[in-house]
């Protein structure tokens, strides 16, 4: 019995891939079960050292070339069909990276486990797997943390409008090669499995979040007393649109007007995010406390500002998260730091069931991402003690270490 791991990236520490793999590697050994990471063709190969993983999936220039895969700097994307050109490359790009699992003999009695899937990896799968012997085929697990980015969540974030056409058959092809109770579809909300059963005609099981979290959780959540050098606001993660990059820069300004004690932490991409970032803010507030981070940083780094934070800044588009969970919410609840995120999604159910503490914004609006960063620095002190009693109870039920139990079960008694 063994896991063989697909992952898309580990080209940096940015994102969720490389901290969730070290997570793997953990839980893997606690289980006794050996493991086998596959991920970018340009893995890091820092991470690849502390992963054992295998560098072997990559868009190559053949098979952009066979499908038609647009070049970023010569030609617009396909209007008409550009998501079918995207789902039949991938997929091939992906069934290739399966195909390298077979130096290492993988078989019937191993676990393929694709933690961030889509449509196209089920595709991929698939037509690696009709290349295989029957007999040989190994059981699949598919996680899906997002639904496909062109389905249309409705406010109610219980009715979707959207193509499925792609997910059936790539479900279907999948379930002629490998019988159904070998399959296993895993997601961490619950209205996200209610979809994705929709979408796949498979059964879907809510299962934990795969995060990894630091041994020294409690060292962690111990920030400095605010009042010893005023309230840290911390934007973190991946800066990118759909986080909020166009909202921040116009919400902590309005903030720092009304709070000029309060001091900015904000990581970015590039060095012109960065020096608009310090431009705008400093050009109204010369002496304000501000530091810009750019681009990924090593674990240890980034979980040390979670220590020196009193308020972690989510401006997220709702429509984005709306059934779809956060890396960052997950870590900040972990180590018992309050946030400020948008209201109708998951991360304020979790706000909303007593897990983790924070104030919520309705809409993605600089002026309404303030006036909840407004009432949570208001009430610090209480978010703060309220952060602290939820977190040993959130890593314990949210992590890879309980994913991994538990896909084993469903795993064995699916055997």
């Amino acid at each position: 019995m063994r896991i063989f791991l697909l992952q898309h990236m580990l080209t940096d520490y940015f994102g969720h891939w490389s901290n969730e793999t070290f997570g793997w590697v953990a839980a893997a050994r606690s289980a006794g079960i050996e493991l086998k990471v596959f991920a970018a063709r340009d893995v890091n190969p820092e991470i690849a050292r502390q992963t054992g993983a295998r560098g072997v999936y990559a868009m190559t220039k053949d098979i952009a070339a066979r499908y038609g895969i647009p070049s970023r700097f010569t030609q617009t994307p396909e209007p008409h069909c550009q998501h079918l050109i995207d789902f039949m490359a991938w997929s091939e790009a992906f069934r290739r990276a399966c195909q390298a699992t077979e130096a290492e003999g993988i078989g019937k009695d191993d676990l393929l486990a694709v933690p961030f899937a889509s449509v196209n990896e089920m595709h991929g799968a698939a037509l690696w797997l009709e290349t295989l012997p029957a007999a040989r085929r190994p059981a699949l697990l598919f996680n899906f943390h997002e639904p496909h980015p062109a389905w249309r969540i409705e406010a109610d974030r219980n009715r979707v409008q959207g193509d499925f056409s792609l997910s059936r058959y790539a479900s279907r092809r999948l379930r002629g090669l490998v019988p159904e109770h070998r399959i296993i579809v895993t997601a961490p909300d619950r209205r996200l499995c209610v979809l994705m059963r929709q979408a796949l005609e498979l059964a879907c099981h809510e299962a934990p979040m795969l995060m990894e979290y630091a041994e020294d959780a409690p060292a962690v959540r111990a920030a400095p007393a605010e009042a010893e050098r005023g309230l840290t606001l911390s934007v973190m993660g991946d800066f990118r649109r759909e986080k909020g990059s166009e909202q921040v820069l116009d919400a902590m300004r309005a903030f720092a007007a009304v709070r000029p004690d309060a001091g900015f932490f904000i990581q970015v991409r590039t060095e012109q995010e960065a020096i608009a970032m310090r431009d705008g803010l400093r050009r109204e507030a010369p002496g304000l406390r501000l530091e810009v981070q750019i681009g990924p940083t090593p674990r240890e780094t980034y979980l040390s500002q979670f220590r020196r934070s009193d308020l972690v800044l989510l401006a997220y588009r709702w429509q984005r998260y709306a059934i779809r969970t956060s890396g960052v919410f997950a870590e900040a609840t972990a180590y018992g730091v309050p946030v400020v995120a948008p209201a109708n999604t998951w991360m304020a159910d979790q706000l909303e069931a007593g897990r983790g503490a924070g104030e919520t914004f309705t809409e993605w609006t600089p002026a309404s991402i303030t006036a909840a960063m407004i009432r949570a620095a208001g009430r610090i002190g209480a978010l703060k003690e309220r952060a602290a009693g939820s977190a040993a109870a959130w890593r314990n039920a949210q992590s890879i270490h309980a994913y991994v139990p538990a896909v084993i079960d469903l795993w064995q008694r699916k055997s």
